[in-house]
C-alpha cells in the first residue's frame, strides 16, 4: 500500500512494472525494488510493515531518487521482451529474469539509443547461454569456494607475470617510440611502417606491456618520447599495474543514489568476470560453445602483456595508446606531434557537426545544456573512451584467435575506432537534442542546428 501511495504520488511513468491499474506488480517488488531500490535490510526505517508519515518521507526519497532510472528501465525491458519473442526465447519468467537487468542497462547505459538492440542481444546471450558450459562459468563468480581458487590461481599466474618484467631505460623507451611512429607513417605498406611494425612485433610492444607492472611512469614517457600525450588513467586507475579483480562490482548490489560509470576505468581496468563474459560473448557470436577452461583461459590471458597473447594485437594496441594521445576532438588545431598519415582521421573528429558545435561554445564561454555536459566530458576524455573500446576489439580477435595482419590492417582498424567512439558520442548528442526537440529526420537540417 505505501509503494503504490508514494508510486503515484511521484507519477513515475514506468508501466512496465505497475498493472493496468497502475499498482506496482508483485515481481517488480521481488526483483527489482526491494534489492535495488528501497533495499530494506540497508534502509531498515522502512521495513517496518506499516509506515509512520517519517518513514513514508523516506521510501519517497528513496523512490524519487531512482524514478529517473526506473522509468528508462522500463523502456529497456520493453526492449529485451521483444527481442525474447525475435530470438524465439520461452525459458524462465521474463519479468523475474528482465527487471533487474534492465535496470542495469538503465543505470549503466541512460536511455536506449540506435544501438538499443545490439545491447539486448548481448544481455539475453548472458542470460540465456546456449551450448558449453557457460551458465557454469557465470555461476563460478557467486561460489566462495570457488572464488577463494580462483583468486589463489589468480595471483600465482600475476606474480610470476610480474616476475619476468623489467622497467625500460630511456633509450629503450625512445627506441619504442620511434618504431610506433614509423607503424603509422603511411597507410599502406612503406619500407618505415614494415620496420616500425616488426620491431613492435618482435618483443617492443611486450616489453612495454610488462614493464607497466613494475614502472609508474612507463606509458607517459613512451607518448612523450613519441610526441603523444596520453594520461597514466586513460589505461589504468593504478599505476604499476596490479593484478586484476576477479569479480565485476557491477554485479553488487546498486544503491538507489548510486550511478555506475563502467567508463571511468581505463583500458586495463577489467575483473576477470567481465573478460571472461566478453569471451563468452565473442564465442556464441561466432557459433562457439564456451567451454570451463575458458576461465582459465581468461586468467591467463589476463597476465600476459596488455591482457592480450597475440603479439600482432599487442602491437595494434601500442600504436593505438599514441593515437589515443593525438586525437582531441575538442582542441582548437590538429596536434602537432601526429604523423601526416593520421591528419585525416584527426581532422574528421574535429569537423564533426557536434563537436564543432560543442567546440564553439566552449570557445565563446557560452553555457552547454546539462544534458550535453557529459558529451563534453567524454570528449574531453576521450583517449579513455578510444582506449576501452580498442581494447575490447583486440581482445575478441585474442578470444577468436583471428590475429591481425598489422601492416595491412591495423592502420584502418585504428582509424575505425576513432569513427565508432565518435559516432557514440554523436548518438549521445542526438539523444539530448531529441528530449528538447531540437532534432529533426533531416540529417543535413540536424547537422546544421549542432553547427550552426
Amino acid at each position: 500500500m505505501a509503494i503504490n501511495l508514494a508510486w503515484r504520488e511521484l507519477d513515475i511513468n514506468a508501466p512496465a512494472f505497475t498493472n493496468r491499474e497502475g499498482r506496482v506488480l508483485a515481481r517488480a517488488l521481488k526483483c527489482l525494488l526491494d534489492p535495488l531500490v528501497l533495499q530494506p535490510r540497508i534502509n531498515t526505517e522502512i521495513g517496518a510493515a506499516v509506515l509512520d508519515a517519517e518513514q513514508m518521507v523516506r521510501l519517497k526519497e528513496l523512490l524519487a531518487a531512482a524514478q529517473p532510472r526506473l522509468e528508462v528501465a522500463s523502456k529497456w525491458y520493453d526492449l529485451l521482451r521483444a527481442q525474447r519473442r525475435a530470438l524465439g526465447i520461452t525459458a524462465g519468467n521474463a519479468q523475474e529474469l528482465y527487471f533487474p537487468r534492465a535496470y542495469e542497462l538503465a543505470t549503466t547505459l541512460g536511455a536506449p539509443g540506435d544501438d538499443a538492440i545490439e545491447h539486448c542481444r548481448e544481455m539475453l546471450s548472458e542470460v540465456h547461454a546456449i551450448g558449453g558450459d557457460a551458465e557454469q562459468l557465470r555461476a563460478a563468480f557467486n561460489d566462495p569456494e570457488t572464488l577463494a581458487d580462483l583468486t589463489a590461481d589468480l595471483q600465482q599466474h600475476w606474480d610470476t607475470a610480474v616476475g619476468r618484467s623489467a622497467p625500460l631505460s630511456g633509450d629503450e623507451i625512445a627506441e619504442l617510440a620511434d618504431a610506433a611512429r614509423d607503424a603509422l607513417s603511411d597507410r599502406k605498406r612503406s619500407r618505415d611502417t614494415r620496420r616500425g611494425w616488426a620491431q613492435l612485433r618482435e618483443g617492443g610492444a611486450t616489453a612495454l606491456g610488462e614493464a607497466l607492472r613494475v614502472q609508474r611512469d612507463a606509458a607517459e614517457n613512451f607518448a612523450r618520447a613519441a610526441e603523444s600525450e596520453i594520461t597514466p588513467d586513460a589505461l589504468a586507475q593504478t599505476l604499476p599495474l596490479t593484478a586484476p579483480a576477479l569479480a565485476d562490482a557491477r554485479t553488487e548490489t546498486i544503491a538507489p543514489d548510486q550511478t555506475i560509470a563502467p567508463d571511468r576505468h581505463g583500458a586495463l581496468d577489467r575483473p576477470i568476470e567481465v573478460r571472461t563474459r566478453a569471451a563468452i560473448r565473442r564465442l556464441q557470436g561466432a557459433g562457439f560453445a564456451a567451454d570451463i577452461e575458458l576461465l582459465d583461459d581468461e586468467i591467463a590471458r589476463s597476465c600476459q602483456a596488455f591482457g592480450m597473447r597475440d603479439v600482432d594485437l599487442g602491437a595494434a594496441f601500442v600504436a593505438g595508446m599514441l593515437v589515443a594521445g593525438w586525437v582531441h576532438p575538442l582542441a582548437a588545431s590538429t596536434h602537432p606531434g601526429a604523423p601526416q598519415a593520421l591528419h585525416p582521421v584527426i581532422s574528421r573528429a574535429r569537423n564533426e557537426a557536434y563537436v564543432l558545435y560543442l567546440r564553439r561554445a566552449l570557445h565563446a564561454g557560452h553555457a552547454v545544456h546539462p544534458e550535453q555536459e557529459p558529451v563534453v566530458a567524454d570528449l574531453r576524455d576521450f583517449s579513455r573512451h578510444y582506449l576501452r573500446r580498442l581494447w575490447t576489439r583486440l581482445h575478441g580477435r585474442d578470444v577468436l584467435r583471428l590475429g591481425l595482419d598489422v601492416e595491412g590492417e591495423a592502420f584502418e582498424l585504428l582509424a575505425g575506432v576513432v569513427r565508432s567512439t565518435l559516432h557514440d558520442q554523436r548518438q549521445r548528442m542526438r539523444r539530448a537534442l531529441e528530449q528538447f526537440g531540437g532534432w529533426d529526420d533531416d540529417e543535413e537540417r540536424n547537422d546544421a542546428t549542432i553547427a550552426a
